[in-house]
């Protein structure tokens, strides 16, 4: 009972940190270009974006003959 708790706080705290990175409406529902460094190693990573604006995003690549991505990489 006590795991399930830890759980759903540890929900809750990571839920309420995400909804705090909020993205300008001017920038949804368009084509933009962003900056930033991968946060993780993956396919699908962690993007943290440095302009025009700041936050993480999750983004997938997808395709055959995927380049070699390592965090920190631009």
């Amino acid at each position: 009972m006590m795991i399930l708790l830890l759980g759903f706080a540890w929900m809750r705290v990571f839920s309420t940190h995400i909804l705090k990175s909020k993205i300008d409406a001017v920038y949804l529902n368009t084509p933009i270009n962003i900056i930033g460094k991968i946060s993780s190693h993956k396919t699908t990573f962690i993007f943290k974006v440095e302009q025009p604006f700041n936050a993480k995003v999750k983004l997938s690549w997808y395709g055959k003959n995927l380049p070699v991505l390592q965090a920190n990489d631009q």
